[in-house]
């Protein structure tokens, strides 16, 4: 089932920790959430090093004005997604290291962080129009990432193609951001 973490009207937290213990993913789909309506927060994912969960949404977002929240798994951590990993609204950070596939909603409008698609199979990215996802990086030893059946567009705040295959939309691909000053964008 689904497994929703976050809330409403609150400053920056720390919305999920983990610092002792096991925590089962049990197959399930873990939803990070936050909407605050008068500023930008960040709300942090803090767990001993690393932890593999299945599916992950990710929906943060401020529909009062041009407010976005950011769901970050905090520094030093890494988050593997063994599943789907689905950006619906707002932005992520930190570290993400994706065996299944990714979706782009929308509402999705980037970030800091990065994603890491490391899967052993053929891994796939779904992507709506005006959506973006934060850095980008394809680093796999076995199958490619291509555009999901239906898929003709992309936009990354940066791509990095580090090993393996990759597969760019038969539209258009758009890399860059304005949150950083003086980076790489696309390295190949």
């Amino acid at each position: 089932g689904t497994m929703t973490v976050g809330r409403d009207e609150i400053a920056s937290e720390t919305i999920f920790t983990v610092s002792a213990g096991t925590f089962n993913n049990n197959s399930g789909t873990l939803t990070f959430v936050s909407q605050r309506h008068d500023t930008s927060d960040t709300y942090t994912i803090d767990v001993p090093t690393s932890l593999t969960l299945n599916n992950v949404i990710i929906s943060s977002n401020d529909t009062g004005g041009s407010y976005e929240d950011t769901i970050a798994v905090a520094a030093g951590d890494t988050i593997t997604v063994a599943g789907n990993f689905t950006q619906t609204l707002g932005m992520v950070g930190g570290n993400w290291e994706l065996q299944g596939n990714i979706t782009i909603a929308s509402g999705a409008t980037g970030g800091t962080g990065t994603i890491t698609l490391n899967g052993s199979g053929d891994q796939t990215y779904t992507y709506s129009s005006s959506g973006a996802t934060a850095k980008l990086v394809v680093n796999k030893t076995t199958g490619s990432v291509s555009p999901a059946i239906g898929t003709t567009g992309l936009t990354v705040k940066v791509f990095s193609l580090t090993a393996g295959t990759f597969t760019a939309p038969s539209g258009t691909m758009t890399v860059g951001r304005d949150e950083i000053a003086s980076e790489t964008i696309f390295t190949v």
